[in-house]
Parts: structure tokens; C-alpha cells; sequence
């Protein structure tokens, strides 16, 4: 707080008097040098200079007739001792300027020219509310002193604090403001560290690694004109066309093309084969009589029959026997046909074609081989692979993605230890831990006729094999259809196998079908004996296989004409049927009956049913004329059979008016089963 030894606002108005800073302010009244009229009263700063600003009255003051009469000096200036708040209640300014302008002994020497008029001074309009009277007056002023020149010098008190609250603000602008905020921010943390959970005091070293340098170096891009002029271009097409046909996006678009017009021309076929509707369309290619055929024969006739469907034909495996099928494990429109020519004189290649059920006129993939193929089987746990063995006893692996000749991954051709003879039988089955019970890696395992069941590993894209068998010729086997007799159990060199088969819910045990007419129940964790021995065949076993729906029942055929009925544990077949004398092939069951099998002779097709009987079967379909059957196949999700010949055809055949049940298949077999004992 500052106060004044004296105002100026009384002052202001009057005569323009400054606040000056200097020394102890007192009033001294030196001895006037110039006239009375010419005299003036001046406010002198601390250079000893003149401060008076100009005159503030809007109206020219005259001579004005001086009035008798006294005027105090406190009136005119206040006392010194009076603070400034209490300015308005010190002075009475309407009396000092009525008593001044009546007198006109001071605003007369201020200027001669100006005159004052009562009306041109208002003191309401300076806002001032002073009393009326005036009891700080203490001495009075004679007139001839109002002409005296006065000096009044005034100065400020010194500073003195009585409250000091420093701000807690600063601007953002400041010099120092980083180092704020970096107070405020550990301020903060120190504050709420006490509060913290996540915080503790504990004394760490921290070991600072040395910085690594890491530098990108990679090629500039490089715009060239070359390409520019190409893209817009439009006289260069013809380049340009013919990548676009070399590319797979056009390559795949095309595939999904024709498969489209073909779904659209083989739909009654397509429909039939996936149990569908068949549609009427007066547009689609279908053969003539085809829909009202089917239609007829469905309604009318109550007798199981075969109808062909279409034939997957290919121009490069025309005059090849059809040696194998498979189905994808994965996808069971996929099937893999093998091709070649089996016998011991010839040295031609095998083919495989990988046919889709979208696609009947064209395979979508074809890999040459440089024998004759034998047997096909897919992997379940890699649906791209695919087991492949030959005439000369070796076994690959192909890849069905690949197009080209690197399909095939690998080969036993560089084993030492491969097959020396065909391998008639190649099958995935998976491992099963002794301890744990669960599922190992998928194995691949072999029989060829060289006597050997054979176990096949991967490794750094080598396959190599362990033997898990090798079966013996037995003395005890009686002399009849061409074998030598041996002298009683004797085993001697090794017997051929013909066909092997894995059980559906025990992958340790199989069964194997040998040349000299025996079948061997086997076991994975026993490489030297044989769990069971089936003999009742007189000739080859072609194909022993597990029925899906009963885990103890098991069929076989042989080129002894029959086909029998096994069941586990028991010596004898409990049902033995024969309805040619002719070799049988081949004979699988059906993966949607449990009494329905399909028996493959080189000139006909059977479809048995033992539910309605077991003395023939209920569908015969010869072949043609001059075309011997080769390989039998049941379809997977179809009622649908496909058969091989010799001519390199594969022909998809709907079994139709088949009466057996699915709710009662097992209880079915069962009953037939215990009626044979």
C-alpha cells in the first residue's frame, strides 16, 4: 500500500499538479520576481523542471473581481497528514470554488484570457460527495499571498508489505516452464507413490547393454519406361493376351467355367449319383429317355438293378488296364485311378489320373510313372499325399497339387531295402501308443509279393522301411492246385502276399491274404508270430477286408471261385457262396449296408445281399463283349458302384431298389452269422 503525504486530485482540476518522487516535501514560499498578474502557481519535479500539464477547464478564464474576504490554504490544498481514501471527506471543493471564482485572486493568474463563468464549473459532475463544512481548516490566507509562487514538492512513501501470496500459476510461455512440469510430474508420482500397490522400495542394478547399430539396405525403386509405354499401349495386345491365358487367375476361372456347363449338361446323372431330384430341362444334354427310363424303372419295377451313369475315359490311358481306385479321405469327390500293364514280360509305364465328380469328361491331374502302377491309397492326416506302388516293387509318394513331374516327393527307387517284387497293397493307417492309448503319426505300410509287410519313413525326403513281417511258406499246407508239398511245420522261403487290410477300431492288428490260400491275423507290436491263422481257401486270396459296421466280421475272395465270411475267432468261414466258376477278382463291402458286398469277376459284376439271400447274388451285370473287369470300387456318399477294365474305363453304375435297412444292418449280420454256424 502506497500513501501520499499529499493528493493531487484536488489539484488536478485546478492548478495540474504531478506526483513527484524526492526528497522530505515541506512548503516554502520564496520571494516572488515577477508581476502579479504574470505570476503563476507551479508544481517543479526532482530535475527542477516545470510539470504543470494544460489547463483542464473547457471555458477561457477573464479578470474576474476579486472578493473580500478570506480563503484558507487547506481549502485550496488539503492537508498533508490526510490520506487518500478520506480525500473526498478532507475537502469541500463546491465551497473552495465558489470562494475562489467570487475571489478570483488565484484563477487570475492563471491566465489573463481565461474567464470563468459559474455555469462552465459543475462540481456534481465530478462525481464527488464532499460535506459542506470544513473543520480541517487551520489557519488563514491573506490576499496578497494568493499571488505568491509556491513550490510544492511531494514524494511516495516507502513500500511495505502487509499480506504476500505468491502464485501457483505460471504462463506456458515462460522461460523455466520444462522445469515445472518436470517438478509437477515427480511431485505427483512422489505424492501417490505411498498409495501405490504396484511400487516398492527395493535397491535393483540395472545392466544397460551396449546399442547396436541396425541398418536396412534395400534396392531403389526404379520406374521404367518400358512398362509405362506397354500398359497404354493398345497396339501390343496380342503379348499381352497371351499372358493372360498363361496365368493361373485365367487358368482357374475357365475351371470353374466349365464345371458350371457341365453340372448344367450331366444334372439327371449328377442328380441320380447324390440321390437328387432330377430336374426337367428342355436345353440340358442329356441322352435321350434317360429321365423317363429312370422314372419308369423306379416306379414299375421292384427288381435291384444297375444303371450306368457315365464313364471316366481319358485318351492317353486308352488300352491300359485299371489296375486301382481310391477315394480322398478329405474329399470324396476326388478319386485316383492307376494305370498300367501287369505282367512279368512287360517294362511299360503306369499312369494316374486324378478324376473329379464335377469334371466327368477330363481329369484334373495326370503324372506319368515309369512302371506300371499296382496300388493307390490317400493320406488322411495330409490329403495331398498319395501312396503309389509299382509293378517293380518300389513306392512314391506324390503330391496331387503339383501339375508337373516334380509331383512326385519321393521314391524307394535308391532304397537298398525296397521290394523286389509288385507291390500289391499300399494302405496309411496310424500308430497307437501301448501306454497311453492315443494316436500316433500316420505310417505307411506295404505288402508286396516278395513276402514282406513293410513299414515306410520320411526323412529329409528319403524313404526308408523296417520290416514288420515276413511270411514263411508253411509244410503243413496239403499239395493241390499246382503248390509243391513240403514236409509239416516247416517254414521255408517266404510266402507272396496278395492283399492286406488294418481292423477300423484297432490299428495294431490286420489281416493278411497270401498266394497259398491262408489268411494271417497279425499284430504291429509282433514281428514273429501270427495272432490267428484262416484257412479254408484252396487258391490266392485276392482281397481280405473288415466289414465297417461289425469290427468281428471280415470277407475274403480267392481264385478258388468263392467268396467267405469270416468271423473272428472262429477256424471256419461261417458263410462260403460261389455262383461261377470263374476267379474272383475282387470283393468290398458297402460302406452304406452291412449285408450288401460287391464281388468282381473278369466278366461280371455281382452286388450280393445277404439279407435277402445267400445263395446268389441279386445283381449280375456282365461286361461287354471283349472287355475284361479289372478293379471294383464302392462310391462314398452314393449308392453307386465303379468298375475298371481293361480298356482304361472307369464306369459309374446307381444300384437302385436295394431294400436293405441302415437302422438294423448290425443286428442284421448278426442273426445271418449265428443261422450259418
Amino acid at each position: 500500500m502506497r500513501n501520499s503525504t499529499c493528493t493531487h486530485k484536488a489539484s488536478q482540476g485546478l492548478v495540474g499538479n504531478k506526483i513527484l518522487e524526492g526528497s522530505d516535501s515541506k512548503f516554502k514560499s520564496p520571494k516572488p520576481d515577477i508581476s502579479p498578474l504574470k505570476r503563476r502557481a507551479q508544481a517543479i519535479n526532482a530535475d527542477v523542471k516545470n510539470d504543470i500539464p494544460l489547463p483542464m477547464l473547457p471555458a477561457e478564464l477573464g479578470d474576474m473581481p476579486s472578493k473580500s474576504g478570506e480563503t484558507t490554504l487547506d481549502e485550496v490544498f488539503p492537508n498533508p497528514g490526510t490520506s487518500k481514501s478520506n480525500l473526498s471527506s478532507s475537502v469541500n471543493f463546491s465551497r473552495v470554488f465558489h470562494s475562489i471564482i467570487s475571489d478570483g485572486s488565484i484563477l487570475s493568474n492563471l491566465s489573463p484570457k481565461v474567464t470563468v463563468t459559474e455555469d462552465s464549473l459543475h462540481v456534481q459532475d465530478m462525481n464527488l460527495n464532499l460535506p459542506a463544512s470544513s473543520e480541517s481548516v487551520k489557519g488563514h490566507v491573506a490576499e496578497e499571498m494568493l499571488d505568491q509562487v509556491i513550490d510544492i514538492i511531494l514524494h511516495e512513501t516507502n513500500t511495505f508489505t502487509l499480506l504476500d501470496m505468491p502464485s501457483a500459476l505460471t504462463s506456458e510461455e515462460a522461460a523455466h516452464e520444462e522445469n515445472i512440469k518436470e517438478k509437477n510430474i515427480h511431485a505427483e508420482f512422489c505424492k501417490n507413490r505411498m498409495t501405490n500397490e504396484n511400487s516398492s522400495e527395493i535397491s535393483t542394478q540395472t545392466l544397460v547393454g551396449e546399442a547396436k547399430t541396425r541398418q536396412i539396405q534395400t534396392d531403389r525403386n526404379v520406374i521404367s519406361d518400358k512398362e509405362m509405354e506397354t500398359s497404354g499401349d493398345t497396339l501390343d495386345a496380342e503379348p499381352c493376351l497371351e499372358d493372360l491365358m498363361l496365368s493361373e487367375k485365367f487358368k482357374n476361372t475357365l475351371l470353374v467355367m466349365e464345371r458350371n456347363v457341365l453340372a448344367n449338361s450331366f444334372q439327371p446323372k449328377l442328380a441320380a449319383y447324390r440321390n437328387l431330384s432330377i430336374l426337367k430341362d428342355p436345353h440340358s444334354m442329356v441322352e435321350p429317355g434317360f429321365e423317363e427310363q429312370s422314372e419308369e424303372v423306379q416306379e414299375s419295377s421292384i427288381t435291384p438293378t444297375m444303371e450306368s451313369l457315365w464313364t471316366f475315359t481319358y485318351k492317353l490311358t486308352k488300352g491300359y488296364n485299371v489296375t486301382s481306385m481310391t477315394w480322398s479321405k478329405t474329399n470324396p469327390d476326388i478319386l485316383a485311378v492307376g494305370y498300367g500293364v501287369c505282367d512279368s514280360s512287360s517294362q511299360k509305364p503306369g499312369f494316374i489320373c486324378c478324376w473329379s465328380i464335377k469334371n466327368p469328361t477330363h481329369p484334373d491331374r495326370f503324372f506319368s510313372c515309369h512302371r506300371s502302377v499296382t496300388s493307390l491309397d490317400f493320406s488322411a492326416n495330409n490329403p495331398s499325399r498319395l501312396a503309389v506302388g509299382m509293378y517293380d516293387g518300389s513306392v512314391a509318394i506324390y503330391n496331387v497339387l503339383i501339375q508337373d513331374n516334380r509331383a512326385c516327393v519321393t521314391s524307394s527307387s535308391e532304397c537298398p531295402k525296397q521290394h523286389l517284387l509288385p507291390v500289391w497293397q499300399v494302405i496309411w493307417t496310424k500308430q497307437e501308443l501301448k501306454f497311453s492309448g492315443e494316436e500316433r503319426e500316420e505310417i505307411l505300410i506295404s505288402a508286396s509279393e516278395d513276402g514282406r509287410i513293410t513299414k515306410w519313413s520320411l526323412y529329409n525326403n528319403c524313404l526308408d522301411c523296417i520290416d514288420l513281417m515276413k511270411l514263411k511258406i508253411r509244410g503243413d499246407k496239403k499239395e493241390g492246385a499246382g503248390k509243391m508239398k513240403t514236409s509239416k511245420n516247416v517254414q521255408t522261403a517266404e510266402t507272396p502276399c496278395c492283399s492286406i487290410d488294418f481292423h477300423p477300431t484297432d490299428c495294431g492288428i490286420y489281416l493278411v491274404g497270401t498266394l497259398e490260400g491262408f489268411i494271417y491275423k497279425c499284430s504291429l507290436s509282433d514281428c514273429d508270430n501270427f495272432l490267428d491263422t484262416y484257412k479254408n481257401h484252396i487258391g490266392i486270396v485276392n482281397h481280405v477286408e473288415w466289414s465297417l459296421f461289425n469290427p468281428d466280421v471280415f470277407l475274403s475272395c480267392s481264385s478258388d471261385f468263392t467268396i467267405q465270411v469270416w468271423k473272428q475267432g472262429r477256424i471256419t468261414p461261417v458263410l462260403s457262396a460261389t455262383s461261377i466258376k470263374s476267379k474272383v477278382c475282387s470283393a468290398k463291402w458297402s460302406p452304406d449296408c452291412s449285408t450288401v458286398f460287391a464281388a468282381l469277376y473278369r466278366q461280371q459284376v455281382e452286388i450280393w445281399d445277404l439279407n435277402s439271400n445267400i445263395l446268389k447274388p441279386i445283381i449280375v451285370h456282365p461286361a461287354a463283349p471283349g472287355v475284361e473287369l479289372t478293379s471294383l470300387l464302392f462310391a462314398r456318399g452314393s449308392n453307386s458302384v465303379l468298375v475298371g477294365d481293361t480298356e482304361g474305363q472307369v464306369t459309374v453304375y446307381m444300384l437302385t431298389n436295394l431294400k436293405s435297412g441302415a437302422d438294423e444292418q448290425v443286428d442284421v449280420l448278426d442273426a445271418i452269422q449265428s443261422g450259418s454256424k
